[in-house]
């Protein structure tokens, strides 16, 4: 950070023993995207690409779950495996002017499952100890200089409450982190805030909706199993799971939203060959549901480590 931003201040001796006496319990890390690095020998500097990754609606946001299992095995190795590691925030932005279009949801459903595939194989195969992941965001919010234009949340939140006479205008200072100093201002950026006046409404008429990647992170939650998100790519699991006291309208049929939903169901109650097979999770057991096997056959338990465990062929425990 110092090497880029100048101005950042300088620890001195006595902070820098006192930050290695205080040691941390945990490495807290926000992560999103990916790129490529390339040094330029001749003009001594680098260049950042990102060539043939998928981009989010927001123009920084590129994602690659390989690149966030290389940065958990950084991360381990930079740090040690003395401190678990917890993965703060992570997400992907799509613009979406409605619930229906929040429903195809497919860029961030196949984000959160190719990031947590990637995990998983950071704690499987790699030895990385990551102990949590937190989803960025439960619901689309204000997006800093976005407004709201950009949504980042797997609940869809109907925005249309007319304007925040607190909202930033074009005149509005901004921050610049070339310099540190508020010595811009937001101009186009926040002329409407993603909100055009003519959709105003009142609070009272707001829903929320799940999108197809809340409901995967759901299912996936309530059985500790990464499951495919086939089911969730293209369309909601039995019907749209609507949060609220308000109504919506869609080709002239008004829908009432309810304030809790069965919706996507229950989770598959035994787990398959790749879930949790008891053991701990953190300081608390894994107990597997009355009437479940620790394994399929043809599969044993085994115990990665004392927060993971997870079925494997017999033959694949025999070659190894």
């Amino acid at each position: 950070m110092k090497r880029l931003r100048p101005y950042m201040p300088t620890f001195s001796a006595a902070e820098k023993a006192a930050l290695k006496a205080a040691a941390p319990d945990f490495f807290g890390l926000n992560h999103y995207g990916t790129g490529y690095v390339r040094y330029d020998a001749a003009a001594k500097k680098s260049q950042v690409l990102q060539d043939g990754i998928v981009q989010g609606e927001s123009v920084w946001l590129y994602g690659a779950g390989w690149g966030f299992r290389k940065l958990l095995n950084w991360v381990s190795a930079r740090y040690g495996k003395a401190y678990p590691i917890y993965c703060t925030e992570a997400g992907w932005s799509v613009s979406a002017k409605n619930a229906l279009q929040a429903k195809y949801d497919t860029g961030r459903t196949m984000y959160y499952y190719s990031y947590l595939s990637e995990a998983w194989r950071a704690m499987t195969e790699d030895g990385v100890d990551l102990r949590g992941f937190a989803a960025w965001s439960y619901a689309d919010n204000y997006e800093w200089e976005r407004g709201y234009s950009e949504r980042f949340g797997v609940m869809f939140n109907d925005f249309r409450f007319g304007h925040d006479p607190n909202a930033p205008d074009p005149a509005t200072p901004v921050y610049n982190a070339q310099t540190g100093k508020l010595d811009g201002t937001c101009g186009i950026e926040c002329a409407y805030n993603g909100i055009p006046s003519a959709n105003a409404t009142t609070a009272y008429g707001q829903t929320r909706h799940a999108k197809g990647a809340l409901l995967f992170l759901q299912w996936l939650w309530r059985s500790s199993e990464l499951p495919s998100p086939n089911r969730w790519l293209s369309a909601s699991v039995g019907g749209d799971v609507c949060y609220g006291e308000g109504t919506y309208t869609v080709s002239s049929q008004t829908f009432q939203c309810a304030l809790t939903s069965d919706v996507p169901g229950p989770p598959p109650v035994c787990p398959v060959a790749y879930g949790q097979c008891g053991g701990y999770v953190g300081s608390l057991p894994f107990v597997l549901p009355d009437g479940c096997a620790p394994c399929p056959d043809g599969y044993n338990c085994v115990h990665k480590n004392a927060y993971y465990s997870g079925c494997e062929k017999a033959a694949q425990l025999e070659a190894f």
